[in-house]
């Protein structure tokens, strides 16, 4: 496990008197890494180095939150994994520490991140002449005080049941 010993490596050269920004440097790493796995070190010793740290994630929330969770994201349709981390957080009061855990957890659970299925365009020459038709009736027949406003509806990205596409 390669990783145990880049985190030895990490403390003996913070040991030696090297500044976590130097050793970040040396290892390649980010120095919040190493801030990270000195911190580590301090509150649980070696034992804790050892660890990856997300061993038990699978078990965060119960399974009765699981499908709170999954009926939540099916009526809301969220567009971020922060988003239904903030939900997690304000409904069970338990914080996932990364975007991968929370991904993993809506995988888990039968959630797909979906992007908008493009629409061919079926341009029908009759129907857009009655849609116009009407419009300019509608343009015609407005009072003084009433205006037409138009608004862009884009489709965006979201968290969805994961169901095939017909």
């Amino acid at each position: 496990m390669h990783w145990i010993a880049r985190r030895a490596n990490a403390l003996v050269l913070l040991d030696k008197g090297m500044g976590c920004e130097a050793v970040a440097d040396v290892l390649l790493l980010d120095d919040d890494t190493v801030r990270r796995w000195y911190k580590l070190f301090e509150t649980g010793g070696i034992a804790a180095l050892e660890t990856l740290g997300h061993e038990d994630s699978d078990g965060l929330l119960s399974e009765a939150q699981e499908a709170e969770l999954k009926a939540w994201v099916t009526r809301t349709l969220p567009c971020s994994s922060r988003r239904v981390g903030a939900f997690i957080l304000a409904r069970f009061g338990i914080e996932y520490q990364s975007r991968s855990g929370l991904i993993k957890l809506l995988h888990r659970i039968g959630m797909v991140h979906r992007r908008p299925c493009k629409i061919p365009r079926k341009l029908d020459p009759e129907r857009q002449g009655v849609f116009i038709f009407s419009y300019i009736n509608l343009l015609n027949g407005l009072a003084a005080d009433e205006v037409v406003v138009f608004g862009d509806a884009r489709a965006v990205a979201c968290w969805a049941p994961n169901t095939k596409r017909p």
